[in-house]
């Protein structure tokens, strides 16, 4: 984030107009790609609900160096650039204490009271991905229709639901089955606090609210201008298409490739784009995502580190592969909430909140 940052056009609508050139490349690179790989696992769901169960984690144990975990790992050179100075090693540690203190703070709660840390963790994870999705929709569409905070918020809500809620509704079970080896890992018996969460009556009232505020959404920012017409078709494809795949798809895996192909690639994308790389060409985009993996390898190693530390403090240690994810995304939750803490902060600089 440099000085441009303090005009008073947001920057995210500066990334959107700059460059055509950006747009098609991200695109072609980024949005087409996931987009083909999640119909295609929609359109196949009856065959690949046969696969073997191991097959369904494939994803999640990609993510350790695909995209997922190294996505987050260059957040301590984010707030360098927020605060507009040059990283060395007094404004690394100045930017990773306030992200350790976040982390291990909610490392303690999930070890004092992991189903209320497991609740959190899915809250903030629903916010996180929505406010992702926001973003993609304000620079890579004209999102024209979206002019309102409020149906900033509205589109918050949705888009996070759609990984967060909609498996809950179609695969109860299996969603229970995850919660139980997560807060297993620490207290056995602490699913008991959340067995409410799966109860039919929370599911129907959970499932028609959604359903509802996805109509009132879409209804609202509905606009006869011709831009705000296509952005919202696309919004509202987007939004479809994602609803079939957490519809059909086995939960650990449908989430499992949006994290990795959906949330994360966009993410990275973000980081270049607000770097002021111009990605006009696969090759200048290829040479971005290089410098970003050489920047996010040191921080990623540390957090491989830190997953085998919470394997020998885990007081009930995993032994089969269900059970290692569970533990990863204990992980993943310590580190998502300094994580949207940072994302936050680059909203606000990036004025995403502004009307236009």
């Amino acid at each position: 984030m440099n000085s441009s940052t303090s005009s008073t056009v947001p920057v995210y609508l500066r990334q959107r107009h700059s460059s055509t050139s950006n747009k098609s490349v991200i695109r072609r690179i980024v949005v087409w790609p996931a987009w083909a790989i999640i119909v295609s696992l929609v359109v196949a769901s009856d065959a690949v609900s046969d696969f073997p169960e191991w097959l369904m984690y494939v994803p999640f144990v990609a993510s350790f160096i695909l995209f997922g975990l190294p996505h987050g790992a260059v957040d301590h050179l984010v707030l360098i650039r927020l605060r507009g100075q040059k990283a060395n090693s007094s404004s690394v540690v100045r930017a990773i204490l306030p992200y350790l203190a976040l982390a291990i703070g909610y490392l303690l709660v999930w070890w004092t009271v992991p189903a209320a840390a497991f609740l959190f963790f899915i809250a903030i994870t629903w916010f996180h991905w929505g406010q992702g999705d926001l973003h993609s929709i304000l620079v890579l569409g004209k999102a024209r229709h979206l002019s309102s905070r409020l149906l900033r918020v509205m589109s918050i809500v949705i888009r996070g639901g759609l990984p967060m809620l909609i498996p809950l509704l179609a695969f109860p079970e299996i969603y229970r089955g995850v919660a139980q080896s997560i807060v297993g890992l620490i207290r056995p018996d602490a699913i008991v606090h959340l067995e409410w969460l799966f109860a039919d009556r929370v599911l129907a009232a959970a499932g028609l609210g959604f359903a509802l505020l996805v109509t009132v959404y879409f209804l609202s920012s509905l606009s006869g201008e011709n831009g705000a017409r296509r952005s919202w078709l696309e919004d509202v494809a987007e939004v479809l298409l994602l609803s079939a795949f957490f519809s059909v798809v086995h939960p650990v895996l449908a989430v499992g490739v949006y994290f990795c192909l959906w949330h994360a690639t966009r993410h990275i994308t973000r980081i270049l784009l607000v770097d002021g790389r111009q990605l006009t060409t696969t090759a200048c985009f290829v040479s971005g995502v290089r410098q970003f993996y050489r920047d996010s390898a040191p921080t990623t190693s540390a957090a491989l580190v830190l997953m085998m530390l919470l394997y020998f403090a885990a007081p009930y240690t995993p032994t089969n592969l269900q059970e290692w994810t569970a533990l990863y995304l204990v992980l993943i939750a310590v580190l998502t909430l300094p994580h949207v803490w940072v994302v936050s902060r680059m909203d606000r600089a990036e004025r995403i909140w502004a009307r236009g």
